[in-house]
Order: C-alpha cells, then sequence, then structure tokens
C-alpha cells in the first residue's frame, strides 16, 4: 500500500482518521441498550461505539502495513492512536443524550485538537 511511503508521524495520522470514519455512523450503546432502550436506570457513563469484525479486520490490515504495526489496537497510545475511539467518547458524552445520536452532533464530536 501506499501507505509505507508516508513519514511514521503521518501514518499514525491516517490511522486515526480511518478510526474516526470506522467509528463515525457505528451504532452507539450503552452498556448492552441501544439508544431507543435506554431508560432512566440506565448508566449512561458506560457509552460505547459498536465495532463489527470486517471493520476491525479491515483496521488491523491497515495496521500492519504500516512500519509500526501495534499502533492501533482496539480500545485503541501513541500521539493519538489509542485515544481515538476514547477521545470520541468523551466528547459525545458531554452531549445532551436527546442529542448524541443525531448525525450533527457526531460530526461535531469527530472534531478535536491536535
Amino acid at each position: 500500500m501506499l501507505i509505507k511511503l508516508l513519514p511514521e508521524s503521518e501514518q499514525m495520522i491516517l490511522l486515526d482518521l480511518c478510526k474516526l470514519l470506522t467509528l463515525s455512523d457505528n451504532p452507539l450503546m450503552w452498556g448492552n441498550k441501544s439508544y431507543e432502550q435506554i431508560t432512566s436506570d440506565t448508566g449512561l457513563s458506560s457509552l460505547m461505539i459498536t465495532i463489527d469484525e470486517q471493520e476491525n479486520a479491515m483496521l488491523e490490515e491497515l495496521e500492519q502495513s504500516t512500519k509500526r504495526g501495534t499502533l492501533f489496537h482496539f480500545g485503541i497510545s501513541n500521539h493519538l492512536s489509542q485515544d481515538v475511539e476514547s477521545m470520541l467518547i468523551e466528547k459525545l458524552k458531554s452531549y445532551p443524550i436527546t442529542q448524541v445520536n443525531q448525525s450533527t452532533s457526531r460530526a461535531n464530536a469527530h472534531t478535536y485538537d491536535l
């Protein structure tokens, strides 16, 4: 792949971007409950983003094609790589529960300072 031609720091940024794109429209879950299933008893701090096995395999393959094959595992540390998912989740947690699943809120949450 052409990713190997990029400097290592740019490979990391590209991997982070791929992760964000993968997570961008995946379903949000609170514990084992979807947005439609949450109740007043649901722990809202247990927010997570689901990812299917095919997406995970694609990301691992992309990761392996870089010079540093351990940048980007799920739970995802270096520069931004290990924190992309947790940073996104923390930003999403700051939105009101009624807005967290809206596309505009999700798009705004994907912006972060480098």
